[in-house]
């Protein structure tokens, strides 16, 4: 995962697949990352082909955190096949995509 910054934007780049064995440790470092700051968060998917519900999980507890600061929480670039397992749980209705 790459993270970079704009004024106004933090974006975490993730172009591995986002499954159970790696969904823990991006969980705690974003949230790590956003927990103090006011910006809008970019998750770009470019490269990323799959995702499971642990992986969606992710996503759901990030985009809590941006609601809660009344921020957004846009994914950059997503994958078809990850736009279908987002879409399964009915998720693509509250989450902001950005192709």
């Amino acid at each position: 995962m790459k993270k970079s910054e704009t004024e106004s934007q933090i974006i975490f780049t993730i172009t591995t697949d986002m499954d159970s064995n790696n969904s823990k440790a991006l969980k705690k470092v974003i949230l790590a990352d956003i927990d103090s700051v006011q910006k809008d968060v970019i998750i770009d998917l470019h490269g990323m082909k799959y995702i499971d519900s642990s992986g969606i999980n992710v996503l759901i507890q990030i985009h809590k955190v941006q609601v809660q600061k009344k921020r957004r929480m846009i994914i950059r670039k997503p994958s078809e096949m990850v736009i279908k397992t987002i879409s399964l749980g009915n998720l693509d209705k509250i989450f902001e995509f950005e192709t």
